[in-house]
């Protein structure tokens, strides 16, 4: 004998509430209502991590089977991460910025900022605003009345659509040092010029270079150089060998 089927009875257990995942919507709630005023941020960031927090802890009890009740919860999470989000990065988009407020276009971005972080033969200082400065390796070209004469070619390099100032064309601090087993020792007295072969302005990608000279005596010896394509910027410094070949 076959019987029917009974038919789907209701369920008649209580539904439990999802307490922890009201509790998110609520935050999230709160965040957004602390949102509008600018005084209310710390509130905003407390607010909205505590809602994902407890977004959550909401979902994992729906997942177990503790609870159906999923939606707050949901919408809590989601809320809540969302404006965690932008809150943090709205910090970190302040600190930087705080951290870069007295950056100027003239600013070193490379190395040479200095005689103990000197850049080599070939080596190019770059600065904030896309101006970069190459100094090329000092090469022998023809014996001077008492020494030996190099030759180097410094180039400037405007990397950005924008002209660039440099006002009083490079300035150039040469001093060459005698290289001995104990160190270097100047021989020279610092050369404080300025040089008119480069322009008062560079256009957007000019590319400029100038060939300047140095007298030095025979044997193992360096140029120190410190260059500036004008007062207002970083002086860049190289250390140049100077050798025979």
């Amino acid at each position: 004998m076959k019987t029917k089927p009974l038919p789907d009875l209701p369920d008649l257990m209580p539904k439990v509430p999802n307490g922890i995942g009201w509790a998110a919507l609520v935050l999230a709630l709160l965040a957004l209502t602390a949102a509008t005023s600018i005084v209310g941020f710390p509130l905003v960031v407390l607010f909205s991590l505590a809602a994902t927090v407890c977004g959550m802890a909401g979902r994992r009890r729906v997942k177990r089977g503790e609870t159906q009740d999923g939606v707050p919860a949901l919408v809590g999470l989601v809320v809540g991460a969302i404006t965690a989000t932008v809150c943090l990065g709205i910090v970190v988009w302040a600190f930087n910025a705080l951290s870069h407020i007295d950056d100027r276009p003239g600013d070193l971005v490379s190395r040479g900022g200095s005689d103990n972080n000197r850049l080599g033969p070939g080596g190019t200082a770059r600065y904030r605003d896309g101006l970069k400065v190459t100094v090329g390796k000092p090469r022998h070209v023809t014996p001077a009345k008492e020494g030996m004469t190099y030759e180097y070619a410094v180039t400037y390099v405007n990397d950005q659509k924008e002209s660039i100032e440099l006002g009083y064309g490079m300035r150039c601090d040469e001093r060459v040092m005698r290289v001995t087993s104990d160190g270097s020792v100047p021989v020279d007295p610092t050369e404080h010029r300025t040089h008119s072969g480069f322009p008062g302005e560079l256009t957007p990608h000019q590319k400029v270079t100038v060939k300047l000279t140095v007298d030095a005596s025979p044997g193992p010896a360096a140029l120190e150089l410190a260059c500036s394509p004008s007062y207002s910027r970083d002086d860049a410094h190289w250390l140049l060998p100077l050798t025979d070949d």
